[in-house]
């Protein structure tokens, strides 16, 4: 019971909660439980993440209670590695997602215009072009 307030018991329960954590994130995203859930699928990840934190800092505070200081420093040890490991593959899985759904760019090549295009630009009247003789007769009516 005297290991509970202790700084090293403290570390324990702040490493529990983050590695934990990542650890109910990795299973969630191992039995893709947020999959087709659209907007509620991040929740449902951050809900397993934070259900298994919760559950692992109560085990690490009972585990304080009953164990000694070279085990606690033990499994600090073991947990802060844990975490670089979770962190680690976090961020390359991150930036591999990324790399591979990066746009690469095109080289733009001028094309030739098309016939569509060639209509278009001739639909507007030039000065030479004939005058209508409908819009003859309407403004000779106005003056």
């Amino acid at each position: 019971m005297k290991n509970v307030l202790r700084p090293y018991s403290f570390l324990l329960y702040l490493l529990t909660l983050l590695v934990f954590f990542f650890v109910g994130i990795f299973y969630a995203n191992f039995v893709d439980a947020g999959k087709d859930q659209m907007l509620a699928g991040a929740a449902i990840v951050l809900g397993y993440g934070a259900v298994t934190a919760f559950i692992a800092l109560v085990l690490s505070i009972i585990f304080a209670i009953y164990s000694s200081r070279k085990r606690i420093v033990l499994l600090n040890k073991v947990l802060l590695v844990a975490l670089f490991v979770f962190v680690g593959y976090f961020i390359w899985n991150y930036y591999s997602t990324v790399r591979s759904q990066e746009v690469k760019p095109s080289e733009v090549q001028p094309t030739t215009p098309t016939s569509v295009t060639k209509e278009l630009s001739t639909v507007g009247r030039s000065i030479e072009s004939k005058p209508d003789p409908k819009l003859d007769s309407a403004n000779t009516l106005l003056s």
